[in-house]
C-alpha cells in the first residue's frame, strides 16, 4: 500500500510538471508567431528580434528551443533574461510572467514611447500597458490584444491574429 501511495503521489507530480512545460511551450510558440505577425510600419522589419523574459520563467527555456527550430527561419529570436526593470535595454517584445505581473506598471513606465510590444502572462487586472495577455479560456491558450496600444507605438499587428483571438479592453 505504502508503494502504491508513493507512486500515485509521483505520477501526480511528473503529470504536473509535463503540463506545465507543455503550458510554457504553447506561450512560446505564440510569441514567436507575434513577431511574424507585427508591423513595425516606418521601420523596416528586424532581421532578429529581441525578446526579453523578466526574472527566472520556464518560457526562457521553451523561447530558446522554439528558436532554434528548423521551422523557426525569419525572423531569428535572441533570449534576453533580465531581474529587474531598470536592466531592460533595447528589445522588441517584453515578457512579464505571472509571478512578476506587480512589475507590470514600472515596466510600462520605462518603455513609454518605444516600439516594445509588452506582453503579460495571464493577468486578471487589466492594465492600459499591456499590449497582448496570454490567458487560457476554455483550455485554449487566446491571445488578448489591445490594437489600440500597439498602433499607437507605431505598429500594426496582422488583421487575422486578431480575428483568432480577443480584444483586450
Amino acid at each position: 500500500m505504502k508503494k502504491f501511495l508513493l507512486f500515485l503521489l509521483f505520477s501526480v507530480f511528473i503529470f504536473k510538471i509535463s503540463i506545465s512545460q507543455t503550458s510554457e511551450k504553447y506561450k512560446a510558440v505564440h510569441i514567436y508567431r507575434i513577431t511574424q505577425n507585427i508591423n513595425w510600419r516606418l521601420n523596416s522589419q528586424p532581421e532578429k528580434y529581441i525578446i526579453t523574459v523578466i526574472g527566472n520563467s520556464p518560457i526562457n527555456w521553451e523561447l530558446n528551443n522554439v528558436s532554434k527550430s528548423a521551422r523557426a527561419t525569419k525572423p531569428r529570436i535572441e533570449i534576453k533574461k533580465v531581474s529587474s526593470v531598470s536592466k531592460i535595454g533595447y528589445t522588441h517584445i517584453v515578457y512579464i510572467p505571472k509571478t512578476k505581473s506587480s512589475m507590470i506598471n514600472d515596466i510600462v513606465q520605462k518603455l513609454e514611447g518605444q516600439k516594445t510590444i509588452i506582453i503579460s502572462d495571464n493577468v486578471v487586472i487589466r492594465s492600459n500597458g499591456i499590449d497582448i495577455n496570454l490567458s487560457y479560456i476554455e483550455n485554449t491558450l487566446k491571445l488578448e490584444i489591445n490594437k489600440n496600444n500597439i498602433e499607437q507605438k507605431g505598429l500594426k499587428i496582422n488583421e487575422a491574429i486578431i480575428a483568432n483571438n480577443l480584444p483586450y479592453n
